[in-house]
């Protein structure tokens, strides 16, 4: 691999927030909030264990951003360091998750699975370029989902 390089990846959401589903109260009793009604949630990326990065608006769709910057270990294996980075060695992903506000307990996520950023595909950015997929769904996906990535700009 050739010399450690940070690139910019780029997650839309295309779904409807969750706040706004129909079906949120539903979803709150069936993971032990309780009584839903009434209460607030929220939902972004995923930071650490807890805390969530809010998206920002852009037309009909929610953005997230954040950074990567692939590696080898000493196993060889290609790993991601970044600060909304998850999963294991052999499944590195990024979360969309949505909770009750203030609690420690996830309704449902979304797993962003990273193991389309092969080296070939990371050779083709140029420097500055964003790398950028979509996702329209939450839960359901046990594994994650592959995710396409494509280069859809340059940022300076």
């Amino acid at each position: 691999m050739p010399a450690e390089r940070t690139y910019r990846l780029r997650v839309r959401w295309l779904g409807p927030l969750p706040t706004e589903r129909h079906d949120a109260a539903l979803r709150l009793t069936d993971h032990g909030a309780g009584n839903a009604e009434g209460r607030s949630t929220e939902f972004g990326m995923q930071r650490g264990r807890w805390e969530l990065v809010p998206g920002v608006a852009d037309g009909a769709s929610l953005v997230f951003e954040t950074e990567v910057t692939p590696y080898r270990d000493k196993a060889g294996r290609q790993r991601y360091r970044g600060p909304d980075v998850q999963g294991t060695p052999e499944e590195p992903f990024l979360y969309l998750s949505w909770r009750v506000r203030g609690e420690q307990f996830w309704i449902m996520r979304a797993k962003i699975l990273l193991a389309p950023l092969t080296e070939d595909l990371l050779s083709t950015v140029p420097k500055g370029g964003v790398l950028e997929t979509t996702v329209s769904r939450l839960g359901g996906r046990g594994r994650g989902q592959l995710q396409e990535w494509r280069v859809v700009g340059v940022t300076l």
